[in-house]
């Protein structure tokens, strides 16, 4: 169930992934960090939306509407699910660098990028 909106937003996410990926060494941490958040929100979003969600006026999530996948659909769309589980601990640790609490670590910054970089490719149903 494509649609252009949905293919708009695969693009829109691939452009920020190679930006965030060229662009890495002159942002500084704290931007890193707003871009990570904002990637994580808006595919968080979309996935909720495509999966038959709408947030109510209580800011809670609520199915709406039954949908129906093919099964590549379903297979991008557990595999979305299985990156933003990964990806939101990590964006918490390095949240936490990023003020100071925990340690830096390259490994954890290359980790978030490569999950936003799989997120790109991944695309949109």
């Amino acid at each position: 169930m494509k649609t252009l909106k949905t293919e708009y937003q695969a693009a829109f996410l691939i452009l920020l992934s190679v930006m965030f990926i060229g662009c890495v060494q002159t942002m500084t941490p704290k931007k890193q960090l707003t871009m990570m958040y904002g990637t994580y929100n808006s595919q968080f979003s979309q996935y909720m939306t495509d999966t038959g969600y709408t947030m109510d006026e209580n800011g809670e999530w609520e199915k709406t509407f039954l949908t129906d996948f093919t099964e590549e659909e379903k297979k991008i769309l557990r595999k979305k699910k299985e990156i933003l589980t990964q990806m939101y601990p990590l964006i918490k640790v390095y949240d936490s660098m990023v003020v100071g609490i925990t340690p830096y670590s390259a490994e954890t910054e290359q980790e978030l990028m490569n999950l936003i970089d799989q997120l790109a490719k991944l695309g949109g149903i």
